[in-house]
């Protein structure tokens, strides 16, 4: 330290850094949580997207959206054209439907079309997002404890 510094100043600087050591650790914790999320969980739900085929806007519309301090979720933001949530039927799978009181029902829609419902097979459930969070939240717990155990180790708060 050199000769001018008030003897004391060293001790003050030193109190300063372990009062900020809290919000430095969970600002860190933040960063941390994000990287990992993104490498453990929506990695994950990608690659199991790709195995099942599913296209490149399905596999971009997996997300982790932040919420707060640790906290957040994994979404599956993927709608049709006219906003049906396309993704929760593929998450949790679709029942056979069609008409309920005719074999077929038959109308004009605005342009003067025919239009013709008919019994449709339902879409079978993937379950991508679960079988992601089930495969990767272990992982997630494990590396986020020893990454931020080092950090706080090199940043000398343990």
């Amino acid at each position: 330290m050199p000769p001018n510094y008030p003897k004391d100043l060293h001790f003050d600087i030193t109190i300063k850094r372990l009062q900020s050591a809290r919000a430095r650790a969970q600002m860190y914790m933040d960063i941390i949580l994000d990287k990992e999320v993104e490498e453990s969980i929506v990695e994950t739900a990608k690659s199991i997207a790709r195995y099942f085929g599913r296209s490149q806007r399905f596999q971009d519309s997996i997300k982790w959206v932040r919420t707060g301090f640790l906290k957040g979720y994994v979404e599956l933001d993927y709608f049709g054209p006219d906003g049906e949530p396309l993704g929760i039927y593929f998450e949790k799978g679709t029942k056979d439907h069609g008409p309920v009181t005719a074999k077929f029902l038959h109308w004009k829609d605005e342009h003067g079309k025919h239009i013709y419902a008919k019994w449709v097979r339902g879409i079978v459930s993937l379950r991508i997002m679960e079988d992601a969070a089930r495969l990767g939240i272990p992982a997630l717990k494990t590396r986020l404890i020893i990454k931020t155990n080092q950090r706080m180790q090199d940043a000398r708060l343990l």
